[in-house]
């Protein structure tokens, strides 16, 4: 297992997009755009290699030892990424997934444990994190809860994918928007005087519903 920067390999771009997709859709062109920003002077998304190598531990490959071009040597099976947190000696981590197919086999903690000893060698002395429903896995590596914040936050895919779905279709003759709402095998329709509305966005996977979320802020001191 290696971990590699997502900038020293830019051809990982499209396997990182996918990857977090799985957990968190989004449009592949915002997606893009923001793993585009990575750098080593923050924010820097790091990647998980499988190279094949069984040794428990992970290797952090600071320098690309090839062409950008190529694909390092191995699957990708793991993000994160890493800023400067608000407060002086702080990174701010986010983002950090195992692919689906290889969790339950401690790979999160190992990936962590690296993270944090990367972070502590380049100067920073704490970590502060948000997570949703992970937090058991972040205090069984030394996070504690500061604090919980209520955030506006799109819809899971299992949330749209549940037994009540909701349709609406614009009929510009009318200057009339009718919804139809799909409830175990019924339906209704209810048609609703309005303007013209804006154009639809490019992509549907980011026309999800908005609902409220609880973060938990987490952070842990570097010794």
């Amino acid at each position: 297992m290696r971990i590699v920067k997502l900038h020293n390999w830019p051809i990982l771009m499209d396997d990182c997009c996918s990857l977090l997709n799985q957990e968190w859709p989004r449009s592949k062109t915002a997606r893009i755009h923001s793993l585009s920003k990575s750098s080593d002077y923050f924010p820097m998304c790091l990647c998980l290699i499988d190279d094949g190598d069984n040794n428990s531990i992970i290797k952090l490959e600071t320098n690309s030892n090839g062409d950008p071009l190529d694909k390092p040597i191995g699957q990708l099976i793991g993000h994160v990424k890493v800023s400067r947190g608000s407060l002086e000696g702080e990174a701010y981590i986010e983002s950090l997934i195992i692919c689906k197919s290889r969790r339950g086999q401690g790979l999160g903690s190992q990936f962590m444990v690296s993270i944090e000893q990367f972070i502590k060698s380049i100067g920073f002395t704490s970590i502060t994190l948000h997570t949703i429903d992970a937090s058991n896995f972040y205090s069984k590596l030394g996070y504690s809860l500061i604090t919980t914040i209520e955030a506006l936050g799109p819809a899971s895919v299992n949330i749209i994918a549940g037994e009540t779905k909701t349709q609406s279709k614009f009929n510009q003759n009318t200057n009339q928007l009718i919804v139809t709402n799909h409830q175990q095998g019924t339906s209704s329709k209810l048609s609703i005087d309005c303007p013209l509305p804006p154009p639809p966005p490019s992509n549907p996977i980011t026309n999800r519903p908005v609902i409220k979320q609880e973060k938990i802020v987490m952070n842990k001191r570097l010794t």
